[in-house]
């Protein structure tokens, strides 16, 4: 009897357990803290932050509008919206979204001179704390209907005085529609003319006459189609005219000075020709960057040791050699701020006057990428 009545006393204890148990959880399923509660502060989101656009011709201009919600319970900022090259992003909707509300933000991706696969993203800055940079992304295919292939011609390094001539194919999506008239370059050290390539298919025959004036060079070559879209083609040349000797890079950027964090990096000095030569020295008028020089099989390496900030933030290296005709090469050299604050000197750029070709060429199929 007595074993009975412990049994009974047991059972019911573990029932009262068991609805202590649920009534505590049933207790938290009621707070207003539940999954469908806001996020606190302002919170940005974005239910769709990637749109692909498909496959379109080259030279075409997409556009799409992205909407980006307030998820919190308090005002969202939207600071910014930023697209990375060749894309644009406007908000064309109020810059304040109170909670709950929607934003609207146009991107806009220029296609011309883009082949295959296109990604582009853009950065929208605004007051969530947790997440104060959302990522938005533009992706699709842009298909060739006629152009250059490659369509950029990169000569590196030229000797002043020297030529050389490139022969550059022509492709299209469909060929049989396709004939260019003429070819035209709007540099005149840059010659150009339409030739037939390798198994019949056509191209252009580029000739570069370098000159004996240093700096860059920068050229464009141009040939008209009978399509209403692209009417023209464009390649585009770049390259550097010097002499003899050479330096990689030509010109040096270091990241903003630090006590005690030496910063280093190596030029590399050459010669085109290949013919023998020494560096004797290596001097900074500000003496804020020390630089020692070994010779490395036919070349030469610079080692520079940034030691302090210049006055002005920049300055100009002054490598010395042995050679007369270049006795010294200047490498000009930034501390801080953007690297993109560099402007080179050179020739302006000059258009011919274009020159017809005898008879219209049809030209070869675009490849498949």
């Amino acid at each position: 009897m007595r074993t009975t009545v412990a049994v009974v006393v047991a059972a019911l204890a573990v029932v009262a357990c068991k609805g202590g148990v649920q009534q505590a959880v049933g207790s938290g399923a009621g707070s207003d803290k539940g999954p469908g509660a806001m996020a606190q502060g302002p919170a940005i989101s974005c239910s769709e932050p990637t749109w692909e656009f498909g496959t379109v011709p080259e030279g075409e201009v997409v556009r799409h509008v992205f909407t980006v919600k307030n998820v919190g319970d308090a005002p969202l900022k939207i600071e910014s919206a930023r697209g990375s090259c060749g894309c644009t992003a406007t908000v064309v909707s109020a810059n304040e979204v109170p909670p709950g509300g929607e934003a609207r933000i146009e991107v806009s991706v220029n296609t011309q001179g883009r082949r295959g696969r296109l990604e582009k993203s853009v950065v929208v800055a605004s007051n969530d704390p947790k997440n104060p940079r959302l990522t938005l992304k533009v992706a699709g295919r842009v298909e060739v209907i006629a152009g250059f292939s490659p369509q950029h011609l990169n000569l590196g390094r030229m000797l002043k005085g020297s030529k050389r001539t490139e022969v550059v194919k022509v492709e299209a999506k469909e060929p049989g529609r396709v004939q260019l008239s003429e070819v035209t370059a709007n540099d005149p050290r840059v010659q150009a003319r339409l030739v037939e390539g390798q198994d019949g298919e056509p191209a252009v025959e580029v000739t570069i006459a370098a000159g004996d004036q240093e700096g860059p060079l920068t050229a464009m070559v141009t040939a008209k189609t009978n399509l209403d879209s692209p009417k023209e083609i464009v390649l585009r040349l770049n390259g550097l005219v010097s002499g003899d000797l050479g330096v990689e890079p030509p010109r040096v950027f270091f990241r903003d000075y630090e006590d005690g964090k030496p910063q280093a990096m190596d030029l590399r000095v050459t010669a085109l020709t290949g013919k023998p030569f020494r560096v004797l020295g290596v001097e900074d008028a500000q003496r804020a960057v020390r630089g020692e020089a070994r010779q490395d099989g036919g070349a030469w390496v610079v080692a520079l040791t940034l030691l302090r900030k210049p006055e002005a933030g920049e300055g100009t290296l002054r490598i010395r050699t042995d050679r007369h005709d270049q006795p010294v090469l200047e490498v000009p050299y930034r501390v801080g701020g953007r690297p993109g604050g560099f402007r080179a000197g050179g020739a302006r750029l000059r258009r011919t006057v274009p020159a017809p070709v005898r008879a219209a060429v049809p030209v070869a199929p675009a490849s498949t990428r």
